[in-house]
């Protein structure tokens, strides 16, 4: 019996203590911490771990921390460029708050949505945490001040902070993703099999004991240093220029090639390999080709 006790007692102290931390960080979040503080989100972001997107022009971003760093699952899965997520989640931590116009200021003022921006806004924003989540709508900047009219979705008021918010509504998704087109450690990489369907299969191995590349295919031969340094050179500064995510946006017959050339690189642990089929470069500019991931 009083072993029981003391589990109910346990229950009880752990359901308070989450009580009181829920009602301590709602506190953090309404208008009276963030006018004591003077900042748009009176509490700390570091453990947000979900971000939405509503960019200005409609298009949407998902953002998700995992163990590696962000991810994308919107509006395609990918890497994310872990840094940009954490500037746009420090510039709203820091973002100060210049005035707030609560509900009923609004109602007297006879002021609507729409006098703010709301209606058709820049865009808006979701954070979550395991303990909390907010959502934010960006609208029209203030003709005098230049402040930015920000809205919380639980709150009825109108608050007014730093206008360089907007900037990070006039990105593009693929601002927030990781434009490499090879990910990972190109030191890691120990196999590299070039498809050249017109002239035969080029298959270059590194030979870690001997510190050399070797051919293996056509033929058995020793590789030029120099040759593959520069061909992982321009592996490695690859990157995605315009992300097509829907295959009407690609020209005809850019990538629909059955004989297509393509490069694979193996690197430890990965026994897949990151393979890119390239197709053909817009007219007028070689220097730039389509491709498309082939995992």
């Amino acid at each position: 019996m009083g072993r029981k006790k003391v589990i109910l007692r346990l229950l009880a102290a752990c359901l308070t203590c989450a009580i009181v931390l829920r009602l301590l960080n709602d506190d953090a979040l309404s208008p009276a911490r963030r006018m004591r503080r003077g900042r748009l989100i009176a509490t700390s972001l570091r453990d947000v771990n979900q971000v939405s997107l509503t960019l200005s022009d409609g298009r949407k971003v998902a953002l998700r921390a995992d163990d590696d760093g962000w991810v994308m699952t919107e509006p395609r899965n990918a890497p994310a460029l872990t840094p940009a997520v954490q500037q746009l989640l420090d510039a709203f931590e820091q973002a100060p708050l210049h005035e707030y116009i609560d509900e009923e200021e609004v109602a007297l003022r006879e002021l609507t949505s729409a006098d703010f921006g709301f209606d058709n806004p820049v865009g808006q924003i979701a954070l979550r945490a395991p303990s909390f989540g907010i959502k934010l709508t960006v609208g029209d900047s203030d003709a005098v001040t230049n402040g930015l009219f920000v809205s919380f979705d639980a709150d009825g008021g109108v608050c007014v902070t730093d206008p360089s918010l907007r900037e990070f509504f006039l990105k593009s998704p693929l601002d927030y993703a990781d434009r490499r087109v090879f990910r990972g450690s190109m030191r890691m990489v120990h196999t590299i099999v070039l498809r050249r369907p017109t002239r035969g299969d080029v298959k270059l191995v590194r030979d870690t004991a001997r510190r050399q590349w070797l051919i293996t295919q056509p033929m058995e031969a020793r590789a030029d240093w120099d040759s593959v340094g520069r061909l992982f050179s321009v592996l490695a500064s690859a990157t995605v220029i315009d992300d097509f995510t829907s295959d009407s946006a690609i020209p005809a017959g850019a990538l629909d090639r059955g004989d297509a050339p393509s490069i694979t690189l193996f690197s430890k642990n990965d026994l897949v390999g990151q393979t890119l089929v390239l197709g053909d470069s817009p007219p007028g500019n070689a220097d730039i080709t389509y491709a498309r991931s082939a995992n």
